[in-house]
């Protein structure tokens, strides 16, 4: 029998490594739950540690953090049983240990799949569509019970794939929170901040910009990455561009705060992004965002009620033209964007996670909002 009370179960969270963007939201759970163990299987695959990623050291020690390469007895009972529920990231066996899938289809464990938009294109559109319908079909495999749907688009897309729609929940990845203090700048600042790579498109921000050059402002690229060069070398190609941008290198996640304080804008155009973290640090800071389409963190930012979603490169470059002309947030719209953030913190996210728990299993008539359209209201 499936408890009724979420104090009394244990949460199994499996993880390819020791996230930022889940771990803290795993630690906030504590305070509800009986248990929370946190497994990582993928120390070697998906390392972001060139990418500044730190985790606190007090998060590490109040957590059960287990190593499931070296642990000898991963499947045991008090695991596997039906006081408790398993959330994994994705649903193929890339994302999952060896033999999970087998032992939560002989237990009554509940399973939780935390899943982004799939990501499709001309060439792959068929097989790949195929490839997720086989992995979503139960006569495939024993499927998890509900799928968190983080990003824009994802539950949708979900659907398309046949899940039904009472299966899938709107979620997102909730994070350490933080404070900075209002700062004005002498030139209007605009940030990127991430790995510089094709998919982060920044080369798509250089061009945009390159259409504004009659306006005053500065770009600040903040990263490390295969396409850094080739974005240096169209800047210093650039005559309009050549004095207004700069480049430095990777940054870790503690200074992210003080960076993003210095700037006015953050821009994240990538062709294709699950989320997007630096977008909710960016609003956490106060500061508006503009993002594509092909974002997942799109959401976070329609509902901030700044910034703006572009779909084209025209409209990139007017978004781009608005926030420059209209400069520097207020003092005042800076602390309604901040308050609006605090939505995306590991502690609403563990209330959030405790409501859908009730919603499930205390018969409530209605699903609980996504804390980022509740505190929109």
């Amino acid at each position: 029998m499936t408890p009724s009370d979420l104090k009394n179960v244990t949460l199994v969270f499996w993880q390819p490594i020791l996230s930022p963007h889940m771990i803290y939201f795993a630690h906030a759970l504590k305070k509800y739950c009986k248990e929370v163990y946190y497994f990582t299987y993928g120390f070697d695959e998906d390392s972001r540690d060139n990418q500044g990623w730190e985790v606190d050291a007090d998060v590490l020690h109040n957590l059960k953090i287990v190593d499931a390469k070296k642990d000898l007895n991963l499947y045991r009972d008090e695991l596997f049983n039906e006081n408790t529920i398993h959330l994994t990231n994705g649903i193929s066996k890339k994302y999952l240990p060896t033999g999970f899938g087998e032992h939560i289809k002989k237990s009554k464990a509940k399973w939780i799949c935390m899943i982004e938009r799939v990501k499709f294109n001309t060439l792959n559109y068929i097989p790949k569509t195929l490839k997720y319908k086989i992995l979503f079909s139960p006569l495939y495999s024993h499927q998890p019970d509900y799928f968190f749907a983080i990003g824009a688009g994802t539950k949708n897309s979900l659907i398309n794939l046949s899940i039904p729609a009472n299966r899938i929940i709107d979620f997102t990845y909730f994070i350490k929170g933080f404070q900075v203090d209002y700062s004005q700048h002498d030139v209007y600042t605009i940030l990127f901040i991430g790995h510089v790579s094709k998919r982060k498109n920044v080369i798509s921000l250089l061009k945009a910009l390159e259409h504004l050059k009659d306006l005053t402002f500065e770009l600040k690229i903040y990263g490390d990455g295969p396409e850094k060069n080739n974005l240096i070398e169209f800047v210093e190609n650039s005559a309009s561009l050549k004095s207004k941008v700069v480049f430095n290198p990777a940054v870790n996640m503690s200074n992210i705060p003080s960076i993003l304080q210095s700037g006015d804008l953050l821009v994240l155009p990538s062709t294709h992004d699950g989320w997007g973290v630096v977008v909710t640090e960016a609003l956490m800071a106060g500061k508006p965002v503009i993002v594509s389409d092909q974002c997942g963190s799109s959401t976070a930012v329609k509902f901030s009620n700044v910034g703006g979603i572009y779909h084209h490169p025209s409209e990139f470059i007017e978004l781009l033209r608005q926030q420059i002309q209209h400069g520097p947030l207020s003092a005042q719209e800076s602390s309604e964007i901040k308050r609006y953030a605090k939505c995306f913190t590991d502690q609403s996210g563990a209330q959030y996670f405790k409501d859908i728990f009730d919603f499930i299993h205390q018969n409530r008539k209605d699903l609980p909002l996504p804390p980022w359209e509740e505190n929109n209201r």
